[in-house]
């Protein structure tokens, strides 16, 4: 037997026997801390505490089976596989699961009282398994790459703790703080608009659209998320923000996990760390984290989809459609798409690739609007366009251009539009890359919109180290056909 097939084998083999041993140490604590006489079921055990032991008796079951299937060499040529491709979509989808166990591990410590207190208190085995086997998987693929083991292993050491410095962090920032009064109470009030059988773009029908009364203003992917997620039990606000507060942080965290992962490949480690620290720790991060507002989930569904984008794969526009569907922040990169399938050298026919990018960009949202143009387009297109109409707002006196020129309307949006075309138009004659001209379009949103929001930035923050990356791996392919040239 090769040598390096034996060693992948030993490290799956290992990664298996450490499933085994973990769901079967949780299986027996979960059977032996029987449940509350009001909630048992059977044997004293409650539906959730049944679930769980079956979830680790399940695991516990097909590690097993995996482990005589390795063995037997069944999966010699996918270890190998794994071991030599550098892969991005495995250990971002262990990291996330990673991730949410140590979420729910926070809120568990730190929520004093509530719904979190009583319910995840039951997760936490769950939670601790979660954790436990996520990152026992990525210390196994960092084995099984061979190369840099040391340097793998210090990165994801750090990572962990950078993220659980994140966790705790976030988790005592958000829960501080009732959001009752935020803008994401109002998603909650749209999405039980929807279960309730009401519009929730209708309430603007009537009413000046140069004044936000707190409308729907967002495309309707999130009212329906917000929706389906009161019609499965979370109905009252408190059980609600608690879902979502989890799903929110997870995502903000994911994002710092993304940023680090395309830079260890090639990169120095501390400039790995340099993008997570600075994602995670900036201010407009923590006051999203803060006001619980939704952003964090469209901005990683839209970086994954600018990843897919480089790379070519035509899935990645229907990830930056979803992305607008949820909060339609990245609508005005969608002239970028185009640019960029037009210049896309790996096809030939650029006129029918484009037209085909921008069919699947529009798919989603255009799946999601439908119901709703039918059902009261006025109120529709009322909505989504105050963004557009609205006057000035500001917090501390920081004013927009047009609110120093009392711009209103259409010319209130006259110099940000320009600088839009600014962008497409260099972007179209120059090679800006996808990270640095999706940074411009942000930067330029951000600084020049009439509204200031503060939740805005965080649409810029994760661009500026993803735009370094794009610099540095340009400045190598550069070093590198120089070096050709010369020999």
């Amino acid at each position: 037997m090769d040598n390096s097939v034996y060693n992948h084998r030993r490290i799956a083999k290992l990664y298996l026997g450490l499933g085994i041993i973990v769901s079967g140490v949780f299986l027996v604590v979960s059977l032996l801390s029987p449940s509350e006489i009001q909630n048992s079921l059977i044997f004293g055990y409650s539906i959730q505490r049944l679930a769980l032991a079956s979830l680790f008796l399940i695991s516990a079951i097909v590690f097993c089976l995996a482990y005589f299937l390795i063995h037997s060499g069944r999966f010699d040529r996918q270890l190998e596989f794994i071991a030599r491709e550098d892969l991005f979509w495995i250990p971002l989808s262990s990291s996330i699961l990673f991730i949410v166990g140590l979420v729910l591990v926070c809120f568990n410590y730190f929520q004093s009282g509530g719904f979190l207190t009583s319910y995840l208190e039951r997760l936490l085995p769950f939670s601790w398994w979660l954790m436990i086997l996520a990152f026992g998987f990525q210390v196994s693929l960092a084995f099984l790459s061979g190369t840099s083991v040391r340097k793998e292993l210090v990165g994801q050491l750090s990572m962990v703790v950078i993220l659980t410095i994140g966790a705790i962090s976030f988790t005592q920032i958000s829960l501080e703080r009732d959001v009752s009064s935020e803008d994401v109470f109002y998603t909650y009030v749209e999405g039980q608009k929807i279960i309730h059988g009401e519009n929730p773009y209708a309430r603007v029908v009537g009413e000046d659209i140069r004044e936000n009364d707190k409308y729907a203003i967002y495309f309707p992917g999130f009212y329906l998320l917000s929706g389906a997620s009161q019609a499965i039990g979370l109905e009252s606000f408190e059980y609600w923000i608690a879902f979502w507060e989890i799903i929110f942080l997870s995502s903000a965290l994911t994002i710092s996990v993304v940023i680090f992962m395309l830079y260890k490949t090639k990169y120095h480690l501390l400039l790995s760390l340099f993008g997570p620290l600075f994602f995670l720790f900036n201010r407009w991060t923590l006051h999203v984290v803060r006001v619980s507002e939704i952003d964090f989930l469209p901005l990683l569904i839209l970086i994954l989809a600018l990843i897919g984008i480089k790379k070519g794969k035509s899935s990645a526009y229907l990830l930056f459609g979803l992305s607008l569907g949820i909060k339609q922040m990245g609508i005005f990169l969608v002239p970028l798409t185009a640019i960029w399938a037009w210049k896309d050298r790996r096809h030939s026919n650029n006129f029918a690739l484009v037209v085909k990018r921008i069919g699947l960009v529009a798919l989603i949202p255009t799946i999601l609007i439908l119901p709703f143009l039918v059902w009261d387009a006025e109120g529709f297109f009322r909505s989504v366009f105050i963004s557009v109409t609205r006057n000035p707002s500001v917090l501390g006196n920081i004013f927009s251009l047009d609110a120093y020129l009392g711009f209103v309307g259409f010319m209130a949006k006259l110099p940000m539009i320009l600088l839009f075309f600014l962008v497409y138009f260099a972007s179209a004659r120059y090679n800006l890359g996808v990270y640095f001209s999706s940074f411009l379009i942000f930067i330029i949103f951000a600084g020049f919109n009439s509204v200031y929001f503060p939740s805005n930035f965080v649409w810029v923050i994760p661009f500026i180290p993803l735009s370094l990356l794009e610099f540095l791996q340009s400045r190598q392919i550069t070093t590198e056909v120089s070096t050709i040239v010369n020999i």
